[in-house]
């Protein structure tokens, strides 16, 4: 297949930051598929996904952003407005979004990821959490600290309930808050969750391990 020869060969410029031929190939790849599948079908999506991809790479964020928006477009007409491939081309142009300060339009795009993800998968998933940390980060961008401490325990409730304690991704929720505790000035809130932290990483990985260290430090630096 000559099509995804070329998109191989697309990657593999791209890996070695031959840029502009990887742009050439993708700009190629993409105008073919229109005229051979039309603009709806999934090979096209592909191809318009990643020539967005390279653009951005390319610093040509206007041009990325206008595809990506045309490609939720057809997600939604083809995909409809739940599917796992709108929802990723949604949170794919948020990111557009931020990047060219227009941020009330990132912010309404990954709220409402994380109320259909909700009503999808409910709020215990893992693509639920993960676009709960994405509107967590945004808010945290943007000063929007209440906001932001209010998902970031929630999700610490989620991943407790979910997971061990001890677990990895537990105590990685446990480390994003108390750092959000620290912004908002929330000291002993943000030092007790660091104490609770090292004392399970004490009990997991031992008094030796990079992740104990980096927990001890992290107390010692918090204001009583």
């Amino acid at each position: 297949d000559t099509l995804l020869a070329m998109s191989n060969l697309a990657i593999s410029y791209y890996a070695v930051h031959r840029l502009a031929d990887a742009l050439e190939l993708r700009e190629e790849v993409l105008t073919i598929r229109r005229k051979l599948n039309g603009p709806e079908h999934t090979d096209t999506l592909s191809a318009q996904r990643n020539l967005a991809n390279v653009y951005s790479a390319f610093g040509r964020r206007a041009e990325a952003l206008k595809l990506r928006e045309e490609l939720l477009t057809i997600r939604r007409k083809v995909n409809g407005p739940e599917h796992p491939n709108t929802l990723s081309a949604m949170t794919t142009l948020a990111g557009s979004y931020s990047s060219a300060d227009r941020y009330i339009e990132a912010l309404k795009l990954l709220e409402e990821v994380l109320t259909l993800q909700r009503k999808i998968n409910g709020p215990e998933h893992a693509d639920t959490l993960v676009a709960q940390s994405n509107l967590a980060s945004f808010y945290s961008a943007h000063g929007r600290r209440d906001e932001e401490i209010k998902l970031l325990e929630d999700m610490l409730r989620l991943r407790r309930k979910v997971n061990r304690p001890e677990h990895a991704d537990t105590l990685s929720a446990m480390t994003t808050l108390a750092n959000s505790y620290s912004k908002a000035h929330r000291h002993l809130e943000a030092r007790k969750m660091r104490e609770e932290v090292l004392t399970l990483r004490l009990k997991v990985l031992g008094p030796e391990h990079p992740d104990t260290l980096a927990a001890m430090s992290e107390v010692r630096r918090s204001p009583s």
